[in-house]
């Protein structure tokens, strides 16, 4: 018994600890970020706040004005939430980002990596052979540091005159718009979809990045570099076939057997989760459930307007709606990962009208991170 009460003491104590932490962190928002940021929250939901607040300054080209004290911020450098990790990576010392680079959320990870070193993040990149988002990061960074260079070398005094008085106006820059391109692609299997996705998909993220980050982002321009990425990789396609249908003419079948190399790497099917959720045969609740478990979906309390529409007086359950998820194969959307986010909103939708409650879920491509996923709720 002398024992239990120890241990009740010790999780007393902790949870007083972890109370204390939170409640400096929400003053610590407060001071550097300002009231824009609403800090009466849960943990995971102010943190995902502020990874959006920091997202919209980054895009922007705007910076902190001041720096989170390091003591505040790096309590929460070990949370189990990889929001809160991601939140930490963001806007802990430089000096203390290093162990994010390794973290297994791969949104932390490029949070680290967009402010680790460049000679770091070129050995981050070396030990994540995988990770595409880490890659493109590093990418964005050696074209940034390039356009540095090529700006500023020679020193002229009256070109630098001239960038300090440009206008404060961000813009997205060229290599931004080259990048954002092949994410749009990447995120499509073209082979599955019907002609012409590239207009919706580029007008949808440009529709969700306004209002989401409030980031005006210019569609024609867009548009074309999709179109034009896309027909030079058909080019390059087509040249590759025909050379390999060149080759399959000259050489007999036998000797390829032969052959100790293939001609093309051989890949073994794998399971596809996503592929089994969207043929099972459940109902909507359990589809749910079991959506939500897949895409690590995070949820947020009801929006406070739409509290007076709940049907039934008196209801006292908190209806929670999805806020986040996350692809489970880490990055690129498919065909079928956009059929089975379909149904997922659609089956949640059907079990609130069988409750009662008048409310439909959406979902949207999130461009805060790779593979991430965003949800709205309306209401009927």
């Amino acid at each position: 018994m002398h024992l239990k009460l120890e241990q009740l003491e010790k999780i007393a104590k902790r949870a007083l600890v972890e109370e204390r932490n939170v409640e400096a962190l929400r003053n610590e928002i407060t001071r550097v970020l300002g009231p824009i940021v609403n800090t009466d929250l849960r943990i995971d939901e102010l943190a995902y706040e502020v990874n959006n607040r920091l997202s919209v300054m980054r895009h922007t080209g705007r910076s902190l004005r001041e720096s989170f004290r390091p003591r505040i911020i790096m309590a929460f450098s070990q949370h189990t939430n990889p929001e809160v990790r991601r939140m930490v990576a963001s806007l802990a010392p430089v000096k203390n980002i290093s162990r994010f680079a390794i973290d297994k959320n791969a949104t932390v990870r490029a949070a680290a990596a967009r402010r680790m070193p460049v000679i770091l993040l070129k050995e981050m990149v070396r030990r994540h052979p995988r990770d595409e988002n880490v890659k493109i990061i590093y990418r964005e960074r050696l074209a940034e540091a390039k356009e540095e260079k090529e700006r500023f070398t020679p020193y002229d005094g009256d070109a630098l005159g001239d960038i300090v008085k440009q206008q404060s106006e961000p813009e997205l820059s060229d290599v931004w718009y080259k990048t954002k391109a092949r994410d749009l692609i990447n995120q499509h299997d073209t082979r599955m979809i019907d002609y012409d996705w590239e207009e919706k998909a580029v007008k949808n993220f440009c529709n969700h990045t306004k209002a989401t980050s409030g980031i005006l982002i210019d569609y024609d321009k867009l548009l074309k570099l999709v179109r034009d990425t896309i027909k030079d990789h058909d080019d390059v396609t087509l040249e590759r076939d025909a050379l390999k249908e060149l080759a399959a003419s000259l050489i007999d079948d036998s000797i390829i057997e032969e052959c100790s190399q293939p001609v093309m790497p051989i890949f073994e099917e794998q399971l596809d989760e996503v592929k089994d959720l969207l043929e099972s045969d459940c109902g909507s609740s359990e589809y749910v459930r079991r959506g939500a478990a897949l895409f690590n979906v995070q949820e947020s309390r009801i929006p406070a307007a739409m509290h007076k529409y709940r049907l039934g007086e008196g209801r006292r359950q908190e209806i929670r709606v999805p806020m986040k998820g996350y692809l489970p194969h880490g990055g690129t959307f498919r065909s079928i990962d956009e059929r089975a986010l379909d149904r997922f909103v659609e089956s949640w939708s059907s079990v609130r009208a069988h409750e009662g409650e008048p409310l439909r879920l959406g979902w949207v491509v999130d461009p805060s991170a790779e593979g991430a996923i965003g949800f709205t709720v309306e209401l009927k």
